[in-house]
């Protein structure tokens, strides 16, 4: 079949100034680009839009969705045609079975929940597969996430891993790359990431770059001790050989704008020491994850299901309370860069916490009438994180 997109502003990819004209595809192929007359089946009238290559969106949390809505009508209508899935580090597979119950509610906040899909696939082949086999409209690329290869390997302990645990680690990573995942993701805010000290990603990236793969990361730090933070991650970068991409490159509170030059400086002497060094960015003055990363990182060891039970306890609320009033060494402290009334709920999962959505954590202890601390724990509790 040919198809002739006519009257376009062509803007082609190549950096060259967008000129008029017309585009012939020809069994799904683009065959010609320029001022065509040629009998073709069908004609497109593109006056006043623009004709370009389709989008690729770096960053999706598409990744369980994508089973339930394969058309994904969202992106498409963007003009996106490739999502990158796996990101920061959590996301669908692998999954043992045994953990599926607590892992589905770490999970929901960033990835959605549904019970339309079967959860038992265990591996990233088996995911790969679920999507081949329900069809997916877009183009997928799926990062190995470095959270549920820490799962597998040694469950959710809040604890760096052991040789023999880092070990296995490397086992699994590889075991991935092979399945078809193009990197590895982190997301070193992130349960169970946030454990892990940096030996242990350097190993596993090691393998990343036998395949010629990416490490994709939310680094450890977006606000106080983001220059520390990136010079690590500079580290797993030479010492693994590893191609370094960074997440939405930022750094969070006005109070750490001032690191931005020496930021940006650490990525240009990365690249002349010759490490592959790439970032993406968002250009709106916010940022979007799930509730839960406000509580210190000792609060979620376990994973969801123990979460649940310290939020049912006074003591570990007034010791949360105290560590994000106070902070911890080599924790964003959410609360602390942000503020609690720029901190706003955006979605939830019950109705009746449905008054909540649009307004920000000072506003949920007024409404419910309690501190803003313990009105944010019952939500989270309530929503089960």
């Amino acid at each position: 079949m040919k198809i002739l997109i006519k009257n376009g502003l062509i803007v082609n990819g190549n950096n060259t100034t967008p000129f008029l004209g017309d585009l012939l595809i020809e069994n799904n192929l683009i065959k010609s680009i320029g001022k065509i007359d040629e009998v073709v089946d069908k004609i497109i009238d593109a006056k006043g839009k623009i004709v370009c290559p389709g989008f690729i969106d770096t960053h999706s949390h598409s990744d369980l969705m994508i089973l339930v809505n394969p058309y994904n009508e969202i992106k498409i209508r963007q003009g996106i045609t490739t999502e990158v899935l796996g990101q920061d580090g959590i996301s669908m597979a692998p999954l043992p079975k045994k953990y599926i119950s607590s892992w589905r509610k770490n999970i929901a906040g960033l990835d959605g929940e549904s019970d339309e899909i079967n959860w038992e696939y265990e591996t990233t082949d088996n995911y790969l597969k679920m999507m081949e086999e329900n069809g997916v409209g877009l183009n997928e690329a799926y990062l190995v996430p470095h959270g549920n290869i820490r799962m597998e390997a040694m469950g959710l302990e809040g604890r760096p891993a052991t040789d023999e645990e880092i070990k296995k680690m490397c086992e699994i990573t590889r075991r991935e790359m092979e399945a078809g995942a193009f990197g590895l993701s982190t997301g070193l805010i992130y349960i169970p990431c946030a454990y892990s000290e940096t030996k242990e990603i350097i190993e596993m990236c090691k393998v990343v770059a036998e395949f010629d793969g990416v490490f994709v990361i939310h680094q450890r730090s977006e606000a106080d001790t983001i220059v520390n933070s990136m010079r690590e991650v500079i580290e797993i970068g030479k010492k693994s050989g590893v191609k370094i991409h960074f997440s939405h490159f930022k750094v969070c509170g006005k109070n750490n704008w001032k690191y931005l030059d020496e930021m940006l400086n650490l990525l240009e002497e990365a690249r002349k020491e010759g490490i592959e060094v790439s970032f993406d960015q968002y250009p709106y003055a916010a940022g979007s994850t799930m509730l839960g990363v406000i509580l210190p990182p000792w609060a979620h060891a376990g994973g969801t299901d123990e979460l649940m039970k310290r939020l049912e306890n006074n003591d570990c609320r007034n010791k949360m309370i105290h560590d994000m009033e106070n902070g911890i060494p080599g924790w964003d402290n959410f609360v602390e860069f942000a503020g609690l009334d720029q901190i706003f709920v955006t979605s939830v999962k019950t109705e009746k916490n449905s008054d909540l959505i649009g307004k920000n954590l000072l506003e949920i202890g007024k409404i419910r009438g309690k501190d803003p601390y313990n009105a944010t724990f019952d939500l989270l509790l309530e929503e089960e994180n």
